[in-house]
């Protein structure tokens, strides 16, 4: 039996991953969108905002629409955050090493 997708986990808020999550919130998904520091997490998610704001200036969407686009968004630094994604999307940089604790594991 497949299961339903109501949150969407997005691995990356870089050009591609940050589009994925504002694509997938508003289409009415959940998001939880995981980085690997909170600067970089914080960097994605104001790419999000900024577009969004811009969507409300082109009258594409109005300033309700926007808010809930971003209230479906979950910035997280912790893999275990996205526990309850039935479908996840890696939009990582190619720099494993990036995305990898001092011991070799994810971070």
């Amino acid at each position: 039996m497949a299961q339903r997708i109501e949150t969407v986990g997005v691995l990356g808020a870089g050009l591609m991953g940050h589009g994925i999550a504002q694509v997938s919130a508003q289409s009415g998904y959940q998001v939880v969108l995981r980085e690997v520091d909170e600067a970089t997490l914080a960097k994605g998610v104001g790419r999000i905002e900024k577009q969004l704001a811009r969507a409300v200036e082109r009258e594409k969407l109005s300033r309700e629409q926007a808010d809930e686009v971003r209230a479906r968004i979950r910035g997280t630094v912790s893999y275990g955050d996205l526990s309850d994604c039935v479908f996840v999307v890696a939009a990582t940089t190619e720099s494993l090493k990036a995305h990898l604790d001092s011991n070799g594991f994810p971070a």
